[in-house]
């Protein structure tokens, strides 16, 4: 594209007769697809960028030639209606529990809005092809109940009661309307095709079940009446190709109203009267006449007007011998802002309440003007819904002489936001009581006592209730609470005035809880078991109680461990909480019950053979070659390092010496309880092997190494000899280095019957000093263990077993390693 590329990514395809099909997303970008469906020489698909607002088409020419044109997405598809995250409404499973209410706004009509909550398999529309790679798309039931379905159909029904277009629940309607003229509705949870939005459709789309494209749904995606009812009625618009009204300034999409008005193509979801509009109200960026669009453009217009418009072709009022109306039997629709409709009342004398009401006063399009004209036409009084109070009914309360009234219906204004009559349009119920009483009611709220009772009375709920006959009575129902009500309770007061005539009005009245439980705790032990112990709530809890019902119990600590045994009993704090919210606490001990152990090792070697005294000492070459290190003090034990044991998971292992050095061992002992603790012990092997053959025992006599056969051995043990090379002979105190390098030496050399090796190292570490023969064989390994920088170490080479010839020196310090050649001659 001019200044920018889409580097498009796919992700599947399909062949559909001749055509090739093809479906990805634009650069793994979030919100994005494209489709292409390529045939012989032509070309067709779009692109779409829902998070940046982009749409592009595909086109392709006769000479085979593809286009790619950007077009403005508003003109084509509602893109991000805002979702209502949260509703308060009830629901239910995915298995229905309840039947799809079965209504109908105007039966008969030759258009048909169908609202489809029990789901739907939707295939072949511009939905697969350009959201779900061409896959039908199975929408699953909507889960709300049938009351809040009923609910959502009459602010839809009433939206557009204006129209010759029934709006219904029953898809046997809906399928008996021509294609070209009926739009489906569907409500689902499911969104993966198109995810985050309240609600989307393709503008136009009403009409193009009689065209190539076919029939388009629309869809919306939230739930609770207000929020699915609004995006419901905005989708429905889109495909009666209506835009979206949003303002210049702020610059905004939706424009979310002004007061407790919005416009239906904005988003109503907070505000009580919702109209279709033309861009009116300040800064709007959308003057369409939403009516008359609607009206011209789908194959259906108005309906027909039910009332007179003059006081000579007025509607007499349906009226009992006391000259009242019923709301039930009297009423109209005004179907256009130029419609007034007029009826005529008979008046016997005296005082008449007259009270024009929207037939859904929750749904409201329908801002009643009310007027009323004596006989002659003069005008007695008027009134708009809305004007001083938020009640939302017209209505007028004056005396008057007995005679023949003329009463008008209008739509306003109203103070409610709008900035003018253009959408009030509506049904209505008129209601006359030639003795009036009204009900005026004020929210209470009230606290349970400690037995989990409240009560009201009708004087707390009455705030000024007349009755232009005199109130004989007041009473509201209920007026009893228990914990089974706690929040919000609809309570209707009845005024009764002296004539027996009444008015009715709901109340609030609000139920809290405002004890907190009482707490009553026991002490408890927790035993270990694998190191660890629980305890519950439940074990802690001795019989806590409240007034309307515990709703949890917690504690303040759970899970103990050995770490916990010094410390034991510790403290914990049971805490419970009501069904309000309401929270007492108690605290309670637990007693961790275990055991740490306390390992000790004893080492035992496998003879007997005097050695020096030592256990923990072994000789290459004579005495025991291994040892048994048994652990004792716990019921498992665990050795590390495992190198060298015979097993290191048991108490008894068996260590057996192959090469000099120093062996540390540690072993964890494990109780029953699971706890664990530690005990070492280091074994010694020395290298006491010496003779060409190793066959015979080095051992230090008064400073010199001797080496001698095995059976000479006792005797020299026995004069306080030592097994092994002498300690090799070390200066009194460090001396300097001449460099940062290892230094070794072997003298003499050549040498004879025997020769020194010495060496030095600038740094502490650990050292090796090895013999090889011209084979690479070792036949001496004279020093292994940790040295100090900077000191001489000298050890004697006895090379009367050794054949004559070339061997080699090695110092191994720290991975470094250090050569020097020798020449045994003699």
């Amino acid at each position: 594209m001019p200044g920018y590329e889409l580097l498009l990514r796919l992700q599947s395809s399909k062949t559909e007769g001749t055509a090739r099909l093809f479906f990805g997303d634009v650069n793994n970008i979030k919100g994005s697809h494209f489709n292409l469906k390529v045939s012989a020489r032509e070309a067709s698909g779009t692109i779409v960028l829902t998070d940046q607002k982009k749409f592009y088409r595909f086109s392709s020419t006769a000479a085979g030639l593809v286009y790619l044109t950007e077009e403005d997405i508003d003109k084509v598809l509602c893109v991000g209606l805002p979702k209502v995250l949260a509703s308060s409404a009830p629901t239910q499973t995915a298995n229905r529990t309840t039947a799809i209410p079965n209504h109908e706004s105007l039966p008969g009509a030759g258009a048909v809005l169908y609202l489809d909550f029990d789901g739907q398999t939707v295939s072949g529309t511009l939905w697969n092809t350009n959201f779900n790679g061409g896959n039908p798309i199975v929408a699953a039931a909507s889960t709300m109940t049938t009351a809040v379905m009923t609910e959502i159909w009459k602010l839809m029904s009433e939206d557009f009661r204006p129209f010759a277009l029934n709006v219904t629940t029953s898809e046997t309607v809906f399928n008996s309307a021509p294609v070209g003229r009926r739009m489906r509705v569907i409500y689902t949870p499911t969104t993966d095709f198109y995810p985050g939005a309240g609600g989307v459709a393709y503008v136009g789309s009403f009409t193009w079940g009689a065209t190539s494209r076919g029939e388009t749904p629309c869809w919306v995606f939230n739930e609770g009446i207000k929020g699915a009812g609004e995006a419901g009625s905005h989708e429905a618009g889109h495909t009666l190709g209506l835009s979206h009204d949003g303002r210049i300034s702020p610059a905004e999409e939706y424009f979310a109203g002004q007061g407790s008005w919005a416009p239906i193509m904005g988003v109503g979801y907070d505000e009580r009267v919702v109209q279709f509009s033309k861009g009116e109200y300040p800064s709007a960026n959308n003057t369409e006449d939403d009516l008359l669009k609607i009206s011209t453009q789908n194959g259906f217009g108005y309906r027909p007007d039910d009332h007179g418009n003059t006081m000579g072709t007025a509607t007499p009022l349906v009226q009992n011998p006391a000259g009242n109306a019923l709301a039930a039997d009297n009423g109209g629709i005004i179907e256009t802002r130029g419609d007034e409709d007029v009826f005529r009342i008979s008046i016997i004398g005296g005082s008449a309440f007259i009270r024009v009401e929207p037939i859904y006063p929750d749904y409201l399009n329908l801002v009643v003007l009310l007027t009323l004209r004596d006989s002659g036409g003069t005008i007695m009084a008027t009134t708009t819904a809305g004007v001083a109070t938020p009640l939302l009914d017209a209505s007028l309360d004056l005396p008057l002489a007995a005679g023949t009234y003329y009463l008008s219906v209008d739509g306003g204004t109203g103070s409610l936001g709008a900035d003018s009559d253009y959408g009030s349009l509506g049904a209505y119920t008129i209601a006359v009581r030639q003795c009036a009483v009204q009900a005026v009611t004020r929210n209470v709220s009230v606290v349970l006592n400690a037995a989990g009772q409240a009560t009201v009375t009708a004087a707390q709920v009455d705030n000024g209730s007349t009755a232009s006959c005199g109130i004989a009575s007041r009473q509201v129902a209920p007026s009893t609470f228990t914990c089974a009500n706690i929040g919000s309770n609809l309570v209707t007061l009845t005024v009764t005035d002296n004539s027996g005539n009444s008015s009715t009005a709901p109340a609030t009245v609000t139920v809290s809880d405002g004890t907190a439980p009482t707490v009553v705790t026991q002490n408890v032990s927790a035993t270990l078991a694998l190191g660890t112990a629980s305890i519950t709530a439940a074990q802690v809890d001795n019989g806590s109680t409240d007034n309307c019902g515990i709703a949890s119990r917690g504690l303040s600590r759970m899970t103990f461990s050995c770490a916990d045994l010094a410390n034991s009993p510790i403290l914990v704090t049971l805490t419970v909480t009501d069904d309000s919210g309401n929270a007492s606490t108690g605290t309670a001990s637990v007693t961790v019950v275990g055991t740490i152990p306390v390992p000790t090792i004893a080492v035992t070697p496998s003879t007997s053979v005097f050695t020096g005294g030592i256990p923990t000492n072994l000789y290459l070459g004579y005495g025991p070659q291994s040892a048994t290190l048994t652990a004792s003090g716990g019921v498992s034990y665990a050795w590390s390092p495992a190198a060298g044991l015979s097993n290191p998971t048991i108490a008894n292992p068996v260590f057996t010496a192959t090469m000099p050095g120093t062996f540390a061992y540690t072993v964890t002992a494990t109780s029953a309880s699971g706890c664990t603790a530690t005990a070492s012990v280091t074994l010694t092997v020395v290298n006491a092997r010496c003779g060409s053959k190793n066959d015979k025992v080095l051992v230090c006599h008064r400073g010199n190494t001797l080496c001698i056969a095995s059976a000479g051995v006792p005797a020299h043990l026995n004069q306080g000899n030592q097994l092994g090379a002498c300690p090799a002979a070390r200066l009194a105190g460090p001396v300097p280095t001449s460099g940062s390098a290892n230094e070794l030496a072997v003298y003499p050399n050549p040498a004879g019957d025997q020769a020194t090796v010495s060496f030095r190292t600038p740094l502490d570490g650990n050292a090796q000093v090895m013999v090889y023969n011209a084979l690479g064989q070792r036949v001496a390994s004279l020093y292994e263990g940790a040295v100090s920088g900077g000191q001489l170490y000298a050890f004697p080479l006895h090379t009367q077993n050794l054949a004559t010839g070339l061997y080699q020196c090695r110092l191994v310090v720290d991975d470094k390693a250090e050569t020097r050649r020798l020449i045994i001659a003699r």
